[in-house]
């Protein structure tokens, strides 16, 4: 029903999920238009110290969220929440794939991260309303407001 005079029409701008599934690193996009917030380089370097201790999904955080069927130009998924996670897999992936035996701590591999780099990143899909391609000031507006305001 349209809005009377007067009335201001409310939508819900958050995300709808569509599905989830396993996606390779490499075939996510961390390019501009990734995400809903540029990369912080100290957040991401936190992150990929904590993957190599072990520490991959032992919090309490969200999963990485991806845009259902919203692509770059190299037709790499694009993220809609977990880009700082996405980029420190994929640093990380790197260097696997060029010395699988150890990490750079010359340690053996955390079995999580191997899992992860073989058999893809366990992600949910999900959909904006309203927007295809979706709107990344939308996208902003949500993720801000469910995230911790001392993380921001």
């Amino acid at each position: 029903m349209p809005p009377r005079d007067g009335q201001v029409m409310l939508s819900n701008k958050g995300p709808s999920f569509v599905k989830r599934g396993s996606v390779l690193v490499d075939l996510i996009s961390c390019a501009e238009g990734s995400g809903w917030r540029k990369i912080d380089v100290a957040r991401k370097d936190e992150l990929k110290a904590l993957f190599l201790n072990g520490q991959y999904g032992m919090t309490v955080l969200g999963g990485v969220q991806l845009l259902h069927e919203e692509e770059d130009p190299d037709g790499h998924v694009l993220v809609d929440d977990g880009l700082h996670t996405v980029t420190a897999l994929q640093e990380l992936s790197a260097t696997w794939d060029s010395t699988p035996d150890e990490d750079p701590s010359g340690n053996s591999w955390c079995v999580k991260l191997c899992d992860i780099f073989s058999n893809g990143l366990s992600v949910e899909f999900v959909q904006y309303p309203d927007e295809k391609p979706s709107d990344r000031l939308t996208r902003s507006e949500w993720n801000i407001a469910k995230h911790d305001v001392d993380k921001n």
